[in-house]
């Protein structure tokens, strides 16, 4: 069955479904850290811990709110990238000394996964904005490693060309999907649009069928009781008919029969009596029967 409009959601519904549970593995990536004692790199390890679970709570809240809704909304949008912003800020500057640039900083995964959302949801301008100030943000909150060592310099640009690269790619995959769900909805909507229109066709078609198919078989039964039974039952029997109009009898007189009443008597098969009164029996509704003819004989 067609629908309006279905494809563009289910692309909708897809891309939030594929960007939550693509959330879900970047967040589960930090989860042996603490057990292995990873905490013990950060000053404040209960809050780089809170930190986590915050942002925990706020993707689930993020995503449940837009599998609920269908659309991912631009303000939900905007919101992520900022609370992936701050800890791309926040948590690098509570480490010790120097943090690893990789995968031990739970920051990062979500970051791109935040920009994935932006290039996938948001308009083309403001995501590209989005993406560049999360880039910026990883850069600024690694400094330290950036200009400390080669090492970490070269896996720094490595993890900011990642992530601008991840952004890129959603852009271009969900440009895709919409494109293509656009195409369908608009084949759908020719489809039953012409669907319509042969609908109406087929009906104007069938209405006219059953008027000639009516109108056939009234003239059928028409030359059939001629026929067999003569002018005078023929006309006798429309008159009893309960759907007869007086000018349906009136069709049943014998052609001129009003104006020759007084020429011809007995012009008719099967007439008796005067030809005045037959002719205004015949004539019965039609104006040309004569004013004098008697009332009583109005009707056969």
């Amino acid at each position: 069955m067609l629908n309006r409009g279905k494809a563009a959601v289910r692309v909708n519904a897809l891309l939030i479904w594929a960007a939550g549970c693509l959330r879900v593995v970047q967040l589960a990536v930090w989860i042996p850290v603490p057990l292995i004692g990873g905490l013990r790199m950060y000053r404040l390890p209960a809050l780089v811990l809170a930190g986590y679970l915050l942002t925990v709570a706020w993707t689930v809240l993020l995503f449940v709110r837009a599998g609920r809704a269908g659309r991912m909304g631009h303000g939900w949008v905007y919101a992520d990238v900022l609370v992936a912003l701050l800890g791309l800020l926040l948590v690098p500057a509570a480490c010790v000394a120097s943090c690893d640039t990789g995968w031990q900083h739970w920051v990062l995964p979500p970051a791109m996964g935040a920009a994935i959302v932006a290039a996938a949801f948001a308009p083309r301008w403001p995501a590209t904005a989005a993406v560049a100030l999360l880039v910026a943000g990883y850069l600024v909150g690694s400094l330290r490693e950036l200009v400390g060592s080669p090492d970490g310099f070269g896996a720094i640009t490595v993890n900011a060309v990642s992530l601008l690269g991840f952004a890129v790619l959603a852009a271009v995959v969900a440009g895709y999907l919409r494109g293509s769900a656009d195409q369908l909805d608009a084949a759908t909507e020719a489809a039953l649009a012409a669907g319509a229109r042969e609908a109406a066709a087929q009906a104007r078609f069938d209405e006219r069928t059953r008027q000639y198919d009516a109108l056939h078989r009234t003239v059928l039964t028409t030359l059939s009781m001629i026929a067999g039974a003569g002018w005078t039952t023929a006309r006798r029997r429309c008159a009893r008919s309960p759907s007869a109009t007086p000018t349906t009898c009136a069709g049943w007189s014998p052609p001129a029969a009003a104006a020759r009443w007084r020429t011809w008597p007995a012009r008719w098969p099967g007439w008796s009596g005067t030809s005045r009164r037959w002719a205004c029996r015949c004539t019965r509704s039609s104006t040309t029967c004569p004013t004098a003819c008697p009332r009583t004989s109005s009707r056969p």
